[in-house]
């Protein structure tokens, strides 16, 4: 037989974006290349596998028709490698393993006690004594001592925050001047009308600077105490990990930023949609749910 009259093997058109699927490996479900493909390879991130450098002549790569559904978790995810870098995790295997520590998923008696119960207790803390008329009369009338002893009542229950940046906030509230500004920036943080989320921790980061104690995880404690349905909270060295794992581009910086808060927001918000079957009540669930995907990575 002449070799040389075979017709030349046609590889697939690939560029960077496209959405495509692997016939040889369905359990890696739907991809988007990442790179553009150079030498008859190919880099795709598949949503169940993670990257893949693959040969273009025996991958069986095959697009997925323009009219097909896209994949909202896979659309979120970063094509560019993000750091820290971490072995790529799913939401769906990041779930399995959660289910191994706690079967019972966010019902489970053993979950509910140690990661739930601390921070249903600081959210009833600050809803019971930090109302909206409350703190606007203690802030008209300079009498912030108990909104915040409430606050750092709050922050012992929730046993969340590093307990160094726990102390670095007491010490910061010793004066009655600090005092009176942190109580107007927790007003302004739980009850400003129209203001986007993001927008609210930036303005709280920068009443915190004056006294000290803008560190991330003051910053975000406290609306998400007060609302977890609106609201996350971000752990340096933590919540960057987890995102990494899952391979969302957090954009983290460590100066406290909206862009990067804002970005943490989508993260969970899509997240819930993932674990809808497992019923997270509200993103507190959805943060703890994060915390075991960084504990797992690391």
């Amino acid at each position: 037989m002449d070799l040389s009259a075979q017709a030349p093997v046609s590889l697939p058109s690939l560029a960077i974006g496209d959405r495509v699927r692997s016939s040889a490996r369905p359990e890696w479900g739907p991809g988007r290349v990442a790179s553009a493909p150079n030498g008859g390879k190919v880099c795709v991130l598949f949503r169940e596998a993670g990257p893949r450098t693959l040969s273009l002549l025996h991958a069986k790569l095959e697009p997925i028709a323009d009219h097909e559904s896209r994949d909202a978790w896979l659309e979120l995810l970063s094509l560019a490698p993000v750091a820290p870098e971490q072995p790529h995790t799913s939401p769906r295997l990041a779930a399995e393993r959660f289910l191994q520590a706690y079967p019972g998923g966010f019902r489970d008696a053993r979950y509910q006690r140690r990661e739930r119960a601390p921070l249903e207790a600081a959210h009833a803390i600050l809803r019971a004594t930090l109302s909206r008329e409350g703190l606007r009369a203690a802030v008209r009338g300079r009498r912030c001592e108990p909104v915040c002893r409430a606050a750092c009542e709050a922050l012992s229950a929730a046993k969340l925050v590093p307990a160094a940046d726990a102390a670095l906030l007491r010490r910061a509230l010793e004066s009655s001047g600090a005092r009176t500004r942190f109580g107007a920036a927790l007003s302004d943080l739980f009850y400003s009308p129209r203001l986007a989320p993001e927008a609210r921790i930036e303005r709280f980061a920068a009443a915190l600077e004056p006294i000290g104690a803008c560190r991330w995880s003051l910053a975000t404690f406290f609306a998400f105490a007060r609302h977890p349905d609106q609201h996350a909270y971000l752990r340096p060295g933590e919540t960057p990990v987890a995102a990494a794992a899952l391979r969302f581009d957090l954009r983290f910086r460590p100066a406290v930023n909206g862009e990067t808060y804002a970005r943490l927001l989508r993260l969970v918000r899509a997240l819930a949609a993932e674990l809808a079957e497992l019923e997270p009540a509200d993103l507190i669930d959805v943060q703890a749910f994060l915390r075991s995907v960084a504990g797992a990575s690391g």
